[in-house]
């Protein structure tokens, strides 16, 4: 598969008394350009499956990759924190089981993340576990808080100063 588009979501707690929108960049990979949007996202946890199926007949899933800016699985038992979490300083913590909203900082959070990416594969996106090797893999999970600080020291020399 050569993607056509590539897709940025930046997830919200959908158990929130008043979840934000959800911010999505699309990068199409022919033109180069880019479309930032919102998306309304259902509140109270309610219909992540709808939200993940509409999303994914509205990119298909056969021209798509996806990166969502939550976490993909919970950690292996009986561990509170993913190695990669650990690794990257992440500020939620995904425990091994899935935590009941308002339980924990970021247990909303967590819980929508996970509940969005299980609606993502039933919807027809492949995680990179489950390519199983092949080159098929479409929908991953992104941390930027631990991106920005490695792309501003690569840019520091160039010149740029930040902003």
């Amino acid at each position: 598969m050569k993607p056509s588009l590539f897709v940025g979501v930046d997830l919200t707690d959908s158990y929130a008394r008043a979840p934000r929108e959800v911010d999505v960049a699309i990068l199409d990979a022919q033109t180069g350009q880019a479309v930032f949007d919102k998306l309304l996202w259902p509140s109270q946890g309610a219909d992540c499956a709808r939200a993940a199926a509409d999303l994914a007949g509205m990119l298909g899933t056969d021209k798509a990759v996806l990166m969502a800016d939550g976490p993909q699985a919970l950690a292996t038992m009986p561990n509170n924190t993913p190695l990669v979490e650990r690794y990257l300083g992440t500020p939620g913590h995904t425990p091994w089981q899935v935590p009941e909203p308002r339980t924990r900082p970021f247990a909303g959070y967590i819980r929508t993340s996970i509940e969005f990416f299980d609606a993502l594969i039933g919807a027809g996106f492949k995680l990179a576990e489950l390519a199983k090797g092949e080159n098929s893999a479409n929908l991953f999970e992104a941390y930027p808080g631990a991106a920005w600080p490695r792309w501003h020291r690569c840019a520091q020399p160039l010149g740029w100063t930040g902003g």
